[in-house]
C-alpha cells in the first residue's frame, strides 16, 4: 500500500520529465519559432503550432494527474461511508430520470436542502463562537445506495426521511 499523501511527499521532480523532456519541447519549440521567423510560409507555420501543442500537452500532463489524484482521494473516502456530497446528490436527482420522478412525487431536492440545513443549524447551535469557524469547513454528504444511483430512504405514512447525513 502506498504511503499517505502528504504536502512533503506529493510533489516530486521526475528528470526525466521535468529535466529532460522539458529541455526537448523547449528546444522543439525555440527551433520551430526561430524557423517560423526566418522562413515565413505554412511549412514552417505547422512545426510551431505543433511544438505549441506539444508544450500545452507537457504543461496540463501534471495538472490533470493532480486532479484525478484529488478525485480519487474523494472516491477512497465515498467506498468507505457510502454517502456523496448534498450537492452531488442534487445533481444526480436533475440527470438521472428515476430519480427526477422520485423528487416530483415526494420533494426530494427539499428533503435533502432542509435536512443538510437543519442538521447545520443544530451543529452550529452547540458550538461556541471558537469552534463554529471550523465548522464552516465540514462538508455535509447524504447516504446514498451506489448500485442503484439513489438516496437511502426511509418513507412511511407520515412521510419521508434521508437514512443517514455524513459530517465529513
Amino acid at each position: 500500500m502506498p504511503a499517505e499523501q502528504t504536502y512533503a511527499n506529493h510533489r516530486r521532480l521526475v528528470p526525466g520529465f521535468h529535466g529532460i523532456a522539458f529541455l526537448c519541447v523547449a528546444v522543439y519549440l525555440g527551433h520551430a519559432v526561430w524557423q517560423a521567423v526566418k522562413y515565413p510560409a505554412n511549412t514552417t507555420i505547422m512545426p510551431l503550432i505543433l511544438a505549441i501543442g506539444v508544450l500545452l500537452i507537457f504543461w496540463y500532463t501534471r495538472s490533470f494527474v493532480l486532479t484525478v489524484q484529488d478525485r480519487g482521494n474523494a472516491y477512497v473516502l465515498r467506498r468507505r461511508i457510502e454517502a456523496i456530497h448534498w450537492e452531488e446528490a442534487l445533481a444526480q436527482i436533475q440527470q438521472t430520470p428515476a430519480l427526477r420522478i422520485l423528487n416530483e412525487s415526494i420533494g426530494l431536492e427539499g428533503l435533502i436542502l432542509d435536512t443538510v440545513r437543519q442538521a447545520n443549524e443544530l451543529l452550529t447551535s452547540q458550538l461556541d463562537n471558537t469552534q463554529t469557524a471550523s465548522a464552516d469547513l465540514l462538508s455535509w454528504h447524504v447516504s446514498w445506495n451506489f448500485e442503484l444511483n439513489e438516496p437511502r430512504l426511509f418513507i412511511d405514512y407520515s412521510g419521508s426521511q434521508l437514512a443517514s447525513i455524513w459530517i465529513v
